[in-house]
């Protein structure tokens, strides 16, 4: 009885096992054939609408509808938009440790620009994915001292996190202020005092790489650990260590906005929008396709022109109906020359042939006269020579 009751028990637990496990695998076919909220497309908005919404130059301004990626160029030493700091956090001169200098100069060798003092952390108004680069043109106006950190990155608010690159060379992980885990390397370049250097910051879905010069040093591959913590959306960011000071001129800014924050700015998207500017982009392809077809048939129309203009002429040359007859070639021209000739009065020709023999005459007497000159001159210059003797080795001892 007992064997009987264990062989039903595990017949049973096999029945039970067998449903849990169709269950869960037709749940995976289910998940896979719907289309999961992640990987629908990029909500739509205007690119105007969303440069409205920061103070960076509008000439350089790019927006990818589909992807939602954005580049932001900000000059901090342009007159022309004071506002450009008003897309950073805190506000410039509200703090201690953040100011710009409008016109006044910032050192003998830098003019305009933000100074950055002390310790601090300036971050982006706007919320990135996962997908952001940052680069700054920066100067350091100190000289290095130990624990110094002259850095840009991405700050993560919700954990007070910041995950960035020092001086481009070192990767660093803090919370506030403090080292949440060790830089990496240990040892690097140090920026030297009045040198002017391009700082940078990679951030992907598990790496970070520093930039330095446009040039990336150093990533975050091998460490899986590093990124621990560095989730969700994160705001570009600079970040400043022991008492420095750094001089700012230009930030650049790369990378796919957070549609959670387009959304609590700008709103819902309109679908009817989408396709209406979609219609619009189609009919300026369109526009454009036709100007370049316009373009290439009137160049093909004048080197036709051309061409024909080019046979018509070598045709006219060839024709001999246009040049006349070769029997035709003016005889009678040159007969009537020949008459005339022999028409001339005998008086005249005797007064053109005295002429022509004056004419001569003059000629022989001036080539006489020049012959004459000439052998003057060639006395007077063999009597100079021999007045002229080269003075000798004896000539100067009898002196």
């Amino acid at each position: 009885m007992r064997t009987h009751r264990h062989s039903a028990t595990l017949l049973v637990a096999l029945f039970i096992l067998a449903v849990l496990c169709n269950a869960s695998f037709l749940c995976k076919e289910a998940s896979s054939e719907e289309p999961s909220p992640q990987s629908d497309s990029f909500p739509f908005y205007e690119p105007d609408d969303v440069r409205d919404l920061f103070n960076a130059r509008k000439e350089k301004f790019e927006y990818n509808i589909t992807t939602g990626e954005v580049r932001l160029h900000y000059n901090f030493r342009s007159t022309s938009r004071p506002d450009a700091i008003d897309d950073w956090l805190p506000a410039a001169d509200e703090v201690e440790n953040i100011k710009w200098s409008y016109r006044r100069t910032l050192r003998r060798y830098f003019n305009r620009g933000v100074v950055l003092l002390n310790n601090g952390i300036w971050q982006h108004k706007a919320k990135f994915g996962p997908d952001v680069e940052i680069r700054a043109d920066i100067a350091a106006g100190s000289v290095h001292r130990r624990g110094m950190i002259i850095g840009v990155g991405f700050h993560y608010a919700r954990k007070k996190l910041t995950v960035g690159a020092n001086s481009g060379q070192q990767l660093f992980a803090l919370k506030g202020l403090k080292h949440t885990r060790r830089p990496y390397p240990k040892k690097f370049n140090h920026l030297k005092e009045d040198e002017r250097v391009k700082v940078g910051a990679r951030l992907g879905k598990k790496r970070v790489s520093a930039l330095l010069n446009d040039k990336s040093k150093v990533d975050t591959a091998g460490s899986s650990k590093f990124l621990k913590g560095a989730s969700g959306s994160c705001s570009p960011c600079f970040a400043w260590k022991g008492k420095v000071k750094v001089f700012v001129f230009g930030v650049k800014i790369r990378g796919v906005l957070d549609p959670k924050w387009l959304r609590e700015k700008l709103g819902d998207p309109d679908p009817e929008a989408a396709e209406a500017y979609r219609e619009k982009l189609k009919s300026r392809k369109k526009l454009l396709e036709k100007l370049k077809k316009n373009r290439s048939g009137n160049k093909k129309k004048k080197n036709e022109d051309e061409k024909k203009r080019e046979k018509e002429e070598e045709d006219d040359w060839e024709d001999e109906d246009d040049w006349g007859d070769e029997d035709d070639w003016g005889d009678e021209d040159w007969d009537d020359e020949d008459e005339d000739k022999g028409k001339r009065p005998k008086k005249g020709r005797k007064k053109e042939n005295k002429d022509r023999d004056d004419e001569d005459d003059w000629e022989d007497e001036d080539e006489k006269e020049n012959e004459k000159k000439r052998r003057k001159l060639e006395k007077k210059a063999a009597k100079r020579k021999l007045k002229k003797k080269p003075k000798t080795f004896e000539s100067r001892r009898a002196r």
